[in-house]
């Protein structure tokens, strides 16, 4: 039996499931860390649901040890240290994973970092490059840069040559941003200045998590042929007052994207494209990935809290199994 955690009426339940057993092209990783996301807030509360076939175990990555192999797997061996894309499955002691989702973790690299890459970067991977094609003539506005997503994505971008604003709660967290690669920082007031910083100077791609709050202002804060990715819905679904007339005139372009409910297959390549690519520049130095605060599972409620709060510049993990 492992422990593993769960959503119940909206909170978070320490429980005893059996160890899963990998087949086919699975591989059983014994975790170590697990990173914490906005998204398993929102499937505690009910507002996010794990896709049909996933395991209701919160938890979208993890770090750990292959401990088993499944019949048709063979890109790894046991023992080997490693980071995984979840659909779910991470706050738990064992997981059970197609090897397509899985990455080998560089013996420079500790664990506690590593779970804070699969989920995060691979996310702001597809925002930046895959959704938006960031290039090095535009200018990038970022909300939420002080979050694990939004400070991967500052420095994607930036290493494009594109130029980064960023939005954020707080001071601190516009300084991280900066120090990261942002040319600028606008605290949440940024909304007021539509009529004077971005519609004289508007911008070319705008990466969003919040949604119908920040609508408005980011339809009028995009130049012509802007392209606009939203991710996300803090800032509520429901938007009133559309101005088709205004996204016609600037030949807008609307994208809505989602990692979780992607096939396996789309997952398995984009996860398998960022990992290469982000994990030696990390290790090298060149991309910052920022682990804010560090919880034990049976804290878990107590790292929500933390993301909640909005206190956290950059991730949060869970310590599961061993230390590194």
């Amino acid at each position: 039996m492992m422990r593993a955690v769960i959503a119940r009426d909206k909170v978070l339940r320490m429980v005893e499931r059996a160890v899963p057993v990998p087949s086919g092209s699975e591989v059983l990783v014994k975790i170590a860390y697990a990173g914490v996301n906005r998204a398993d807030l929102l499937q505690k509360d009910g507002h996010y649901p794990p896709p049909a076939g996933a395991s209701d175990i919160i938890g979208l990555e993890c770090s750990g040890t292959i401990e088993a192999l499944g019949n048709e797997a063979h890109k790894f061996r046991v023992g080997d240290r490693v980071a995984a894309l979840l659909k779910g499955g991470g706050y738990s002691e064992y997981v059970a994973i197609d090897q397509g989702c899985v990455g080998k973790v560089p013996d420079e690299m500790k664990l506690s970092e590593a779970a804070a890459i699969p989920e995060v970067w691979t996310t702001a991977y597809q925002l930046v490059h895959r959704i938006a094609r960031t290039r090095p003539t535009d200018t990038v506005l970022v909300h939420a840069a002080g979050s694990g997503v939004g400070l991967a994505a500052v420095q994607l971008a930036s290493s494009t040559g594109a130029s980064v604003i960023a939005t954020a709660r707080s001071a601190a967290k516009l300084e991280v941003a900066m120090q990261l690669g942002a040319a600028a920082g606008v605290k949440p007031s940024w909304t007021e200045e539509t009529g004077t910083r971005f519609e004289v100077n508007p911008v070319n791609v705008i990466l969003d998590p919040v949604g119908a709050k920040y609508w408005d202002a980011n339809l009028h804060s995009l130049a012509t042929d802007g392209r606009w990715v939203v991710y996300g819905s803090l800032g509520g679904v429901r938007v009133a007052g559309v101005d088709l007339g205004l996204m016609l005139r600037k030949r807008l372009s609307i994208y809505t994207t989602t990692l979780r409910s992607r096939s396996l297959d789309y997952q398995g390549a984009l996860f398998t494209e960022a990992f290469n690519e982000i994990v030696p520049k990390i290790v090298q130095g060149e991309f910052k990935n920022r682990i804010f605060e560090q919880y034990n599972l049976d804290a878990a409620e107590e790292a929500h809290t933390c993301l909640k709060d909005n206190r956290n510049i950059g991730k949060v993990v869970l310590k599961v199994g061993e230390s590194d």
